[in-house]
């Protein structure tokens, strides 16, 4: 092969600078980067809408008088569904929703501690038997040592009890799921007065 004139890879003789930018600085395209709504501020067409920043459809005004757009008939909206509280037979969307909302019970409970100071143990086993917990310092013993790990091995291991009292699900507790220690005025109390 011989060479003539033309060098295909050559580099050009006066290379126009490079522009360097931030990292996280917008990059030139011929796509506007903002656009202006009806009330003249600036918004971002691609910005992604979380559920909780949608507008309800019943509200008749904005803040500040205006009404508000309306969507198409045929938008779908994102965000929060609500649905029935029922076993999800399928199992793929079963693990799913069980990953999610074990990270947010999780996330409830840390909050629960961090805001009142409570002590709080949360365990949650999974259809496969991995027992996940979330506790503070003074309850973590009941998860790490082995009386603690082979009581709740015990636990899950026993049979489920029978419904009682027309409780479908044997659940012992009130009917929200709560329980209290506390003091019912009973006649056991150590605090009693001596006339």
């Amino acid at each position: 092969m011989s060479s003539t004139n033309s060098k295909p890879f050559a580099r050009p003789t006066n290379p126009a600078p490079i522009p360097m930018s931030k990292p996280n600085a917008p990059v030139a395209t011929n796509i506007p980067d903002q656009t202006v709504n009806v009330n003249n501020t600036k918004e971002d067409p691609f910005k992604q809408v979380q559920g909780d920043e949608l507008d309800d459809e019943d509200e008749d005004e904005d803040e500040d008088g205006a009404a508000p757009a309306k969507r198409p008939a045929n938008a779908k909206r994102a965000g929060r569904r609500k649905i029935k509280i029922e076993y999800i037979q399928e199992k793929s969307r079963r693990h799913i929703t069980f990953s999610k909302r074990k990270s947010g019970i999780m996330k409830k409970a840390f909050e629960l501690s961090t805001l009142t100071g409570t002590q709080v143990l949360l365990l949650v086993v999974s259809e496969t038997g991995l027992v996940y917990t979330f506790t503070t310092p003074k309850l973590q013993p009941i998860v790490t040592k082995e009386a603690g790990r082979n009581l709740i091995q015990a636990c899950l291991h026993s049979a489920d009890p029978a419904p009682t009292n027309g409780d479908e699900d044997g659940a012992q507790d009130g009917a929200d799921g709560e329980h209290s220690n506390e003091d019912d005025g009973g006649e056991d109390d150590d605090n009693d007065e001596v006339e």
